[in-house]
């Protein structure tokens, strides 16, 4: 079991998350597992978004490639050790483990051990949500995916968009409107955040044939089967099925506190294709508290929130080895 790395090599990792609402550039921090040499490994040119999360491994590697896995030039002790995550003036630190014996405690196979994160999530657009739908006409630009967009002319309907062969699953139907007359439709889904600065993560599931291009309070977050340029009357780059949904991972950086607009640019992949539909759902997560001590993790989580832990994992310590 395990984190494999690029090599097919089960190795020790060390997760770093951006807890903050914006990107963060890592680039000339420190990682160290020496308090006598706090700027032992340097952190490349590497971008953390908010609510993200990079994974560094620690095997001695001693790989700083932007944008390709990193590898630390030091490896983690299973009889526990000090680790520190150090700003770029090499001196302020802004996590460290010295809990027991100046480091971290003895550690055990596939336990993992860090913070804890009390999360909870909300669906605030759900796959029945009102929304309105308009057919474009003309350019518009991007104004129509703002939050102040007067969207009054365009039709009421409930979320999963499109027409044809889909049953139950079609909610608003828009045939009339589009087939045989335009690939593209413009969807707005209103929602609303409370205590958008806790916001850690936003899941956006997607249903969709054939392509769209997601926006959040008019920035893109999203692009799938869609041309460069995006037009009025553009179609899909490409078929695709609707059978599966789609889960991406986002950062909170677009939302705002009160109303906010999910904007989807659909589109078929012709005007007179006889089949299209899209439908969103989206899920917040939310970070209520955070751990004020490191704890056991028994299901290691990289690249997410951590999962609540146990201060004490009892006889999983017995036999220290490597994480």
């Amino acid at each position: 079991g395990g984190l494999r790395d690029e090599d097919q090599a089960f190795s020790d990792w060390i997760e770093l998350r951006n807890s903050g609402t914006n990107t963060v550039n890592l680039d000339g921090w420190f990682l160290t597992d020496n308090d006598n040499n706090l700027t032992k490994w340097r952190i490349p040119n590497t971008n953390i978004a908010a609510g993200g999360f990079i994974v560094v491994f620690a095997d001695s590697k001693d790989r700083a490639v932007p944008g390709a896995p990193l590898h630390a030039n030091f490896g983690l002790s299973a009889s526990g050790e000090y680790l520190a995550l150090v700003k770029p003036d090499g001196v302020t630190i802004a996590t460290e483990f010295r809990q027991v014996n100046n480091g971290y405690p003895a550690q055990a196979p596939n336990v993992s051990y860090g913070f804890s994160s009390i999360t909870t999530n909300i669906t605030v657009v759900t796959t029945n949500a009102t929304l309105r739908v308009g057919i474009p006409a003309a350019d518009e630009g991007t104004n129509w995916t703002t939050p102040n967009y007067n969207d009054a002319a365009w039709t009421a309907g409930t979320n999963a968009v499109g027409y044809g062969n889909y049953g139950s699953l079609l909610r608003t139907d828009v045939r009339a409107a589009m087939s045989n007359i335009n690939a593209s439709a413009y969807i707005r889904i209103p929602f609303t955040v409370n205590a958008a600065s806790n916001a850690s993560l936003v899941t956006l599931r997607l249903r969709y044939n054939d392509g769209l291009a997601a926006y959040i309070n008019g920035l893109e977050a999203v692009r799938l089967n869609a041309p460069t340029p995006l037009n009025f009357n553009s179609a899909a780059t490409a078929t695709h099925s609707t059978l599966a949904v789609e889960e991406f991972r986002l950062g909170p950086g677009a939302l705002v506190e009160g109303t906010n607009i999910l904007a989807i640019h659909a589109l078929n992949n012709a005007a007179n294709d006889p089949n299209f539909l899209v439908q969103a759902e989206m899920i917040l997560t939310s970070i209520e508290a955070e751990s004020p001590t490191p704890m056991y993790f028994t299901l290691p989580s990289p690249a997410s929130n951590n999962v609540p832990g146990v201060a004490n994992p009892g006889p999983a310590i017995l036999e220290p080895a490597l994480l």
